[in-house]
């Protein structure tokens, strides 16, 4: 939420005609919304966008209420130049954006690879750096190390379900509840889905349809739990997660331990509920053993505890985005990042039987989905970071369902993603095997 310090500065900049300067990659669904939210905000504009196909940023420009003109942009100087001129800036390679005159990059495409080369581009040029959810759930732990030592922000963003997630976990945790656990409210789930599967979804609402098919095999869901997880310190109790159907009248219960007749060995996990009405929905399951505060609770209608639910019944993606960047700039504060070494992290799972040779292609694609588990674990197993996963040669014949290491692959290791995860490796607490390599 925007406090009314933060308002109030905006007022100043917009009136003082130095707003907040943002750059944008990607201008696919998230980053169009949020070029054209952006410009109906106060105090904060676009200044640079970036997209491999030019003209869809232009597009995405054409629909703001701005007066700016907007110019195509080839190189680094021409990039410059136009900035210098009050023009934004378009350009097809988003490191074009890391240089330039600036105050914060956002990342809205969801590709792990150029997510994670333009977080370090972002940071080592100075910028606060909003991370795509994909390169976040891999290589956030390792690049908000490297933004704090240089004062910086590294976030991820509102509006997208970690982010709200997120700030309900904060006010619950300000109440002074025990938290049981902290998650997202989902619909429709099938591990198998395929953009061929989905495309009546996709051409419906005119997506992309490996973005909604990431959706419907659970590997988008997965990555959204790592970035809690890992911003909270709540884990994954099992691989996966338990995925418990329920309404919104029965989740506290199904979320409690068993001894208390839910699904729970402990408490402090993420979790993602099915069938709950708004699947839409993000939530906080919280706890007290107060008897004045159950007394307290049951006559504001929160139920009967000792466990209640706190939830909110949406997310606006894009609309929201513009206040993690507000808050990252003027406030020097994250929606929502890496508290300190990963506790969760998301490997990639055989979506079919898989022949040596082939190419495993995107996430949300015919050829591996997502899962996530404690860091330690995919770090002892040597398990393939699904972020990692797209564009790699399997180098062993795998079997549908079954986790691929990293033995099963070729992997890149001259990459920033490789050299991120290397560096990350020294976070997590656990010693690998005699003679092994793991990330």
């Amino acid at each position: 939420m925007i406090c009314n310090n933060l308002i109030e500065k905006l007022i100043e900049k917009e009136a003082c005609n130095k707003p907040i300067r943002v750059a944008i990659a990607g201008t696919g669904f998230i980053g169009r919304g949020l070029i054209i939210q952006l410009s109906l905000m106060k105090g904060i504009e676009v200044t640079a966008a970036a997209n491999r196909t030019r003209d869809k940023a232009v597009k995405a420009l054409e629909q703001c209420e701005t007066n700016k003109k907007h110019r195509c942009c080839n190189d680094q100087e021409s990039l410059n130049r136009a900035l210098q001129n009050g023009e934004i800036g378009v350009v097809s390679d988003p490191l074009l954006l890391a240089p330039a005159d600036v105050d914060i990059i956002c990342d809205c495409t969801d590709d792990p690879l150029l997510g994670a080369n333009l977080g370090l581009a972002a940071i080592e040029h100075g910028k606060h750096f909003i991370a795509n959810p994909e390169a976040d759930s891999a290589v956030g732990p390792m690049l908000n190390e490297l933004a704090k030592n240089k004062g910086l922000v590294y976030s991820g963003a509102d509006g997208d379900e970690p982010g709200v997630t997120m700030n309900l976990y904060r006010y619950v945790s300000l109440l002074g509840l025990d938290i049981i656990a902290a998650g997202k409210f989902k619909g429709y789930y099938n591990r198998y889905a395929t953009p061929e599967s989905v495309k009546p979804w996709s051409d419906k609402f005119a997506q992309n349809p490996f973005m909604i098919a990431s959706a419907a095999d659970g590997t988008k869901m997965n990555i959204e739990m790592t970035l809690l997880a890992n911003a909270t310190g709540l884990v994954p109790e099992i691989r996966g997660m338990h995925c418990p159907a329920a309404t919104l009248e029965t989740v506290p219960g199904v979320l409690s331990l068993k001894e208390q007749e839910g699904i729970l060995s402990s408490t402090g996990v993420v979790e993602v509920v099915q069938e709950v009405k708004p699947s839409g929905g993000v939530f906080v399951v919280a706890t007290t053993s107060h008897p004045q505060i159950i007394k307290n609770f049951q006559y504001l209608k929160m139920g009967d505890g000792p466990n209640y639910l706190f939830y909110r019944p949406y997310h606006l993606a894009h609309v929201e985005m513009g206040i993690s960047i507000i808050r990252a700039v003027l406030a020097r504060d994250a929606t929502i990042a890496p508290a300190g070494p990963p506790v969760a992290d998301v490997l990639a799972v055989a979506k079919r039987n898989i022949k040596a040779g082939e190419i495993l292609d995107n996430i949300g694609g015919y050829t591996f989905y997502g899962l996530i588990d404690r860091a330690h674990i995919v770090k002892e197993q040597k398990l393939l970071p699904v972020a990692m996963a797209p564009g790699t040669r399997v180098i062993r014949s795998i079997k549908i369902d079954e986790p691929i290491t990293l033995d099963d692959v070729e992997i890149d290791k001259t990459s920033t993603f490789w050299k991120l995860r290397k560096q990350q490796a020294q976070m997590v607490s656990t010693q690998p095997p005699p003679g092994s390599e793991v990330i």
